[in-house]
């Protein structure tokens, strides 16, 4: 073997870094790390086979940095480097010999091979990986004419004859995060591309990293390809690890980025939009020529203008202003490989909820720091002021209108630069909801883009899309006054650059934690079923919304405010805000809702007082202590209810069947309920209340199945109910009663809202009013009902829960929506007779 290793083997390695290699291999990595998810597949795999790395590379830099950062992570590191020249690493006497060998080869005949088996199987005994150069230039003439030449065609050989698994570890360097940009001419260029000695070594001076992709299993491969030779599979694998590693490379540095005028050209000159230039300029007697100036116009508005040094500037910026207002992220350990395979298989549409202006921001944050390339991001054209708006259109924000009401030439515009954007694999973002929340539940979806990325894929630009719903909540956010006074009434606020300038304040506060979790991703082709699109929007928006809702995690403050809130007085003592947070936290354990890691590491307890410690901090409840009984009581004022709720309301959706049964036992007459009687209440109710919380296409089964569980593992182990046969019996005690009216309190602002909706149509004598006014009405009218105990829950006077009900109003035929302008509705009552009949159903429905 010595022999061999002396006239065969030009990849022996040093055995560790010293003198001036370490010095070197210390300077070339101070800006290069091996992330998180290669040490953990290193470690992992390691325990499973036999390990060997495969380079996508072949230079001495290259090698060095990754056997510097093994060397630094304390793991296995390769004493052979085969199909390389690894001089850097090698000791000088190695390389003494190597050069006079070279000498006396020029005598002799060729080897007869580059593979020292013996010596590969005594490195895998010591539990040392090997590595192999699979596109080293040097070697590819000598592997593609002599198979002797080829490492994984021995490899292949080695691993038929042995029982161990060995791992291949496709490994590659990613010199920099810059996209890379058409019209640069050579490839090797790349950022993730082989480079020179020189090249190297001033590549190692930016941030750099080391990526480990998924292994491949060589036993498995080779049994999954019985019958095919050992040059055959070799082939094979060669064209697989290729193909995930420009995988990969899309996922980390995106598609090849075209000039911004490359773009426009594509664009503006697609056949698409010249048609409909043509078409406008008939239909309208326009001259061509002004039309192709307004869509000229129209690109510049809408496209972004990626760049990476921004993004990197950007997410400096960023990095300070989250560490100041943010407590931290928990980022779901699933999310970034989600997105990621999600990547690799072809167009990706992230498709986050909206509760704040943070949203996208946090995303494109996230994904940076977890060396994924930041999407581009549909934005509202009310975010495209100087000078946020050139900073946000350089970090891949493109700008779209809110309505395409009288335009004609820009939606042909949008959707020609949205088709080219997924036939470029970009991946996109943008929120189903349209909107921001104000109410903290989830917004009904909005068809827009989803119609223009269905008719993408169908017309060949897209193939098959990947949507992956996110969910992201938040400890508090940012915006919460600015809602309470949008559900008081008040006209949204246009954002400026003075707004910006004022919000510099909220660095003073501390807003917690941000969380963020993918829901199950789906694709467009999985869900057709023969679909039409007209069809197919609904269904696709409705099932993000359920996953994005599957996904929200339940935060302290959620957690904590929903169980203050199911009291509707303004006082709660600390034991009975115990009792309501511990019949919560049982319905969380029963129904195995994805809640923080702090309910794992702290008490109920703990948690109240933590949450309390913070709204106390922020004057949002008094902490008051009885002198007579020393019991703590928490106070709270209306208008800090219905400053909170929003928190409550961004996990109330987990607890519908909860509050929904609670409110049927509590207006059981007779104390029994046939399970008929029980499932159609509980039918009606739940499908009064589609328009706050978005259900589930098959709503009946999957309530269903939540239903059966907490009957069993909440209402009867918690002796609110008994089950005989087809019956249950309502216990009567009066405790209950008070315990079930607490939790029926869980949809009753709903149902208040409704109420106060129908019954103010009563009293209005105008037959039509701009939407906007007439909601403010009835907000008015509202506070006047809850002032003389009509309405017990304070946050029932909500403006966005009475626009929402105006959908539920013009299904019952009592009013109608016209749209009249760009920004103006009109509500029409139709039947005040059916209002009052309404009224009294969902009286009727009310727990009081």
């Amino acid at each position: 073997m010595k022999s061999q290793l002396d006239t065969l083997l030009s990849g022996l390695l040093v055995e560790r870094l010293s003198g001036f290699k370490y010095i070197l291999a210390a300077y070339l990595c101070r800006k290069a790390d091996l992330d998180d998810e290669s040490v953990k597949i290193i470690r992992d795999y390691s325990q499973k086979g036999k390990l060997v790395y495969v380079s996508f590379q072949s230079s001495n830099i290259a090698l060095m940095m990754l056997y510097r950062l093994l060397e630094k992570n304390d793991l296995a590191r390769p004493r052979l480097a085969l199909e390389c020249k690894p001089f850097l690493l090698q000791s000088f006497s190695h390389l003494f010999k190597r050069f006079f060998g070279k000498i006396r080869h020029l005598f002799k005949r060729k080897n007869e091979s580059v593979f020292c088996t013996e010596f590969v199987e005594n490195e895998f005994s010591e539990s040392r990986p090997i590595l192999f150069s699979m596109l080293a230039d040097d070697y590819f003439l000598k592997r593609y004419v002599e198979q002797k030449y080829d490492t994984l065609y021995y490899l292949i050989e080695m691993q038929k004859n042995s029982e161990e698994p060995f791992f291949l570890m496709p490994q590659t360097v990613f010199w920099t995060r810059k996209p890379d940009k058409s019209g640069r001419g050579d490839k090797t260029f790349r950022s993730s591309s082989d480079k020179g000695f020189f090249s190297a070594f001033l590549s190692a001076a930016t941030p750099s990293y080391v990526h480990m992709i998924t292994p491949l299993n060589l036993k498995e491969y080779i049994a999954e390809h019985e019958g095919k030779s050992s040059e055959e599979i070799a082939h094979s694998i060669r064209d697989s690890l290729i193909e995930e590693q420009q995988k990969e490379d899309r996922v980390v540095l995106g598609p090849v980025l075209a000039p911004k005028n490359e773009m426009m050209e594509r664009v503006l000159n697609h056949r698409n939009v010249r048609e409909a230039i043509d078409r406008i300029s008939q239909e309208d007697n326009r001259s061509k020529k002004r039309l192709r100036k307004k869509a000229y116009s129209y690109y510049r508005e809408i496209a972004a203008d990626f760049s990476i040094t921004y993004i990197r500037f950007f997410g400096i910026i960023l990095n300070w202003i989250f560490r100041k207002i943010f407590s931290g992220f928990i980022i779901d350990e699933e999310f970034i490989p989600v997105i990621k395979e999600a990547a690799k298989a072809g167009p990706v549409v992230l498709v986050p909820c909206h509760r704040s202006h943070m949203d996208s921001l946090i995303l494109s944050y996230a994904f940076f720091q977890k060396r994924v390339i930041p999407p581009h991001i549909a934005a509202g054209v009310n975010l495209s002021f100087f000078p946020i708006g050139s900073v946000f259109r350089h970090s891949g924000a493109f700008f779209i209108r809110r309505t395409f009401k009288n335009l004609k030439l820009y939606p042909e515009v949008f959707k020609q630069y949205l088709k080219t954007l997924l036939l470029d694999r970009y991946q996109l973002e943008f929120f189903i909801e349209g909107g921001r929340t104000r109410t903290g539940r989830l917004l009904y979806p909005r068809p827009g883009l989803l119609s223009y990325i269905i008719e993408a894929a169908d017309q060949g630009y897209a193939g098959d899309v990947t949507f992956v719903p996110i969910s992201i909540n938040y400890d508090r956010v940012l915006e919460e006054g600015a809602y309470f006074r949008e559900i008081n009434g008040k006209d949204k606020q246009r954002e400026n650059f003075r707004s910006i300038l004022s919000g510099w304040k909220v660095l003073k506060k501390d807003y917690g934690y941000v969380y963020v979790n993918a829901g199950k991703p789906f694709t467009l082709n999985g869900i057709r079923n023969g679909s039409t699109v007209s069809e197919l929007v609904p269904k696709i928006g409705n099932r993000i919304v359920t996953e994005i809702a599957k996904a929200v995690t339940i935060s302290p403050v959620a957690f904590v405010t929903l169980a203050m809130l199911l009291y509707r007085k303004k006082g709660v003592s600390h034991d009975d805000l115990l009792r309501s947070a511990n019949y919560v936290f049982s319905v969380i354990k029963a129904l195995n809702i994805r809640c923080s890691d702090v309910f794992t590491s702290k008490s109920i307890t703990a948690i109240i007082e933590q949450v309390m410690d913070s709204y106390s901090k922020d004057s949002i409840i008094t902490k008051v202590e009885d002198a007579d009984t020393a019991d703590l009581l928490y106070t709270i004022t209306d208008d800090n209810r219905r400053l909170i709720a929003f928190y409550k309301n961004s996990i109330a959706h987990h607890f519908l069947p909860l509050f929904s049964m609670a409110n049927i036992f509590c207006r059981v007459e007779d104390s029994r309920i046939s399970r008929n009687d029980f499932n159609s209440s509980l039918t009606e109710l739940i499908t009064l209340l589609k328009y706050e919380y978005v259900l589930p296409e098959d709503n009946e089964e999957a309530i269903g199945v939540q239903v059966d569980l907490l009957l069993n593992d909440f209402f009867v182990a918690n002796r609110f109910v008994q089950v005989e046969g087809d019956i249950i019996i309502i216990n009567d005690q009066a405790w209950v009663c008070d315990d079930l009216k607490l939790l029926a309190t869980g949809v009753e602002d709903i149902l208040e809202s409704y109420y106060c909706a129908v019954h103010s149509i009563e009293k209005i004598k105008k037959k039509s009013m701009e939407i906007n006014a007439f909601t403010k009405v009835l907000a008015e009218h509202g506070k006047a009902l809850f002032v003389t105990g009509r309405l017990s829950i304070v946050e029932s006077i909500s403006v966005p829960v009475f626009k929402n009900s105006m959908r539920l109003l013009s299904e019952r035929g009592i009013v109608s929506e016209k749209s009249v302008s760009k920004r103006k509705t009109m509500i029409e009552i139709l039947d005040k007779d059916k209002a009052v009949l309404f009224k009294k159903e969902i009286a009727r429905l009310m727990v009081q």
